[in-house]
């Protein structure tokens, strides 16, 4: 038990230790060996900043488009349907007057109903 507790108190220790020491290191001067440059033109922050996200949006628009843009349509004027129909849901039967009156007696519970 109180091997566990030293070794909670030791992991505690360490990462409070090098949360502490992040800023230090944050902090440290640039090296004297590099060249200070001036601020960025605005051209070339809207280049960056504007126009390589919109360039990759329209690269990325491109590339799902062209598909089907070379495939063409598959629409043909004058031709006929050339697929089966397809349902959702539940299959519908026509309903009629004794299945309903049935139906409806069973649902009652009454003496018409059929078990």
């Amino acid at each position: 038990m109180k091997i566990r507790k030293a070794l909670r108190w030791a992991t505690v220790g360490a990462a409070t230790a090098a949360t502490l020491a992040v800023p230090g290191i944050a902090a440290a001067e640039t090296p004297s060996s590099w060249t200070e440059n001036g601020p960025m033109p605005w051209v070339e922050v809207i280049g960056i900043y504007v126009g390589i996200p919109v360039g990759l949006f329209l690269l990325i628009s491109v590339l799902v488009i062209a598909p089907s843009l070379v495939r063409g349509s598959g629409y043909r004027p004058g031709g006929s349907w050339y697929s089966e129909p397809l349902s959702f849901g539940p299959e519908s039967k026509p309903v009629t007057a004794e299945a309903e009156t049935a139906a409806a007696a069973k649902r009652r519970g009454g003496a018409g109903a059929s078990w």
